[in-house]
């Protein structure tokens, strides 16, 4: 089972955490041989001080960031790390067709139009005013130096694999991580658990179908990441999945 850190850290092996923020999670990779660590994702930009603390209370200390692996360029993703790729340097990763939605503002993103569109269903406006008060509607970029392909093995550390799994965007990507007690898959929103605009299932799923750039593709991508068979499933959003 987990062990609880804190009421937002939740250590899911040795040297894997993952943080629960205002709307979404983010995870923590730490090397066990040394000071070294990796960043994927960082929640809205509301949520950059969460981050910082959430680092400083496993000790990741920021200049020994080895790189941010992004899951996909949404601002509820990339929203609360780009201190710490523009203070330290740090490299940022992504799928080679993700980099445009990392740099915007143009994004394969559901805009506030089509948002309004659907605000008298149940808990859209409620959602809506959360994640507009943590900056969903900034200006946020983050220009990624580093791109790779699918199933690229990763020279950074636990060795992560990338996995391309286009639907929720054009390039989301989901990372593998293989250790002697398993197999760790970080699901970004290819694969989520929860929402606040889905059912309280606690199933493995797809965003709502109005997130999606390619539902289709977002449903074949999901069923790519269910054949994996991993041990433990970290989702974009909702709790960790546990297959063991």
């Amino acid at each position: 089972m987990p062990e609880n850190t804190s009421p937002s850290v939740t250590t899911v092996l040795p040297g894997f955490d993952v943080v629960e923020g205002t709307a979404s999670n983010w995870v923590i990779v730490r090397n066990p041989d040394s000071p070294d660590w990796l960043l994927i994702d960082g929640g809205y930009p509301g949520d950059a001080d969460t981050v910082k603390s959430s680092l400083a209370q496993l000790g990741c200390a920021p200049e020994h960031c080895k790189g941010i692996l992004v899951t996909h360029g949404h601002v509820d993703h990339i929203g609360g790390i780009s201190w710490l790729a523009n203070e330290f340097d740090v490299p940022v990763w992504c799928h080679e067709e993700e980099v445009s939605n990392l740099r915007g503002p143009k994004r394969e993103q559901v805009t506030l139009g089509e948002v309004l569109l659907r605000i008298a269903r149940p808990r859209v406006l409620r959602w809506l005013r959360n994640i507009v008060k943590h900056g969903a509607l900034g200006d946020i970029s983050l220009e990624p130096t580093d791109t790779f392909v699918d199933s690229e093995v990763l020279a950074l550390p636990r060795s992560p694999q990338a996995i391309h799994v286009p639907g929720h965007t054009s390039g989301s990507a989901a990372y593998l991580f293989v250790t002697d007690n398993g197999k760790i898959l970080v699901s970004g929103d290819a694969l989520v658990t929860d929402h606040e605009l889905l059912p309280r299932t606690g199933l493995a799923r797809t965003l709502p179908k109005f997130f999606a750039h390619n539902h289709r593709r977002a449903k074949e991508s999901l069923k790519r990441l269910k054949d994996l068979n991993a041990d433990i499933v970290i989702p974009g959003h909702g709790g960790v999945v546990w297959n063991r």
